[in-house]
């Protein structure tokens, strides 16, 4: 999943025009409190949490207390992506970004934190 998401960044910002920061994504080191380190399109630093399953979009996943730390931390720079359905044969899966005050949009019940998307009304 991180790879994917690393490969999307890329493409993404190159298709942008800056290829200068495109070559700046990288995957995070373990410890960080993210996996990807990347751009958004006016130059602000982005951190990305991937979140990867076999199973759909509302499959509980879990953060641990160093990623939940550095979430509350960069509130305006954070995001998770959250790669569904995903196959490892092919490489593929669906994928949404939260973004924004991101904790406000899940349920995190103590633990090593186990995380669940709020579903929509």
């Amino acid at each position: 999943g991180e790879r994917l998401v690393q490969e999307h960044e890329v493409r993404w910002l190159t298709e942008k025009g800056r290829s200068d920061l495109a070559d700046q994504v990288r995957i995070a080191l373990d410890g960080e409190g993210y996996d990807v380190f990347s751009y958004d399109e006016d130059d602000n630093e982005k951190f990305i949490e991937v979140k990867t399953t076999r199973g759909d979009a509302y499959t509980s996943f879990f953060m641990t207390e160093n990623e939940l730390a550095f979430m509350q931390l960069h509130v305006g720079s954070y995001c998770i992506f959250r790669i569904f359905n995903f196959d490892a044969e092919n490489n593929f899966g669906e994928v949404f970004m939260i973004h924004g005050h991101v904790e406000s949009q899940l349920h995190l019940i103590p633990n090593v934190y186990s995380v669940a998307l709020k579903k929509e009304s």
